[in-house]
């Protein structure tokens, strides 16, 4: 819809008791909490846009506009799923009034809404530029894509 992270009043976000449970810290203090807090990742994503390794960074986790936005989270649950459905309802409310509601039944990454290859490769070079340079990342994600094909897993793990 559009909103910048000024123009947002609230955000609520249900889901199961499972993943509320995966998802337990509110008021994260470190990467590893940063991981499984949800009104942090969605705080992040409505302020950056997207949620990529940056957000596990010290300084993006203490940065004052995602923790302003943070603070207008609230993830709840909704005792009508099972508690392993990974399914969630969004619900934001704007500034000026407006509520946008949204729910999903399958995260994407799932099995059941796999990314696109286009995505898929996006975040295996993201992930690789972070322990090997840019340069490698198409042979090695080539051959991780083909292993099916390789003889020899040494052509793989060679370039790793």
């Amino acid at each position: 819809h559009g909103l910048t992270a000024t123009e947002i009043e609230s955000i609520r976000i249900e889901s199961s008791r499972g993943a509320i449970d995966a998802v337990e810290h509110d008021d994260p203090d470190s990467p590893t909490q940063a991981k499984f807090s949800m009104p942090y990742l969605v705080a992040y994503a409505v302020v950056n846009g997207t949620v990529d390794l940056d957000a596990f960074e010290d300084g993006s986790i203490s940065d004052p506009e995602v923790e302003a936005v943070r603070q207008r989270v609230t993830f709840a649950p909704d005792d009508e799923r099972q508690y392993d459905d990974y399914g969630a309802s969004v619900t934001v409310e704007s500034t000026g009034g407006a509520v946008h509601e949204r729910s999903q039944g399958e995260p994407p990454g799932t099995h059941d809404d796999p990314l696109t290859d286009t995505e898929l490769r996006a975040k295996f070079e993201m992930c690789w530029e972070t322990v090997r340079p840019r340069a490698s990342a198409e042979t090695v994600y080539r051959r991780l894509n083909s292993l099916e094909d390789i003889d020899n897993i040494a052509t793989v793990t060679e370039v790793l």
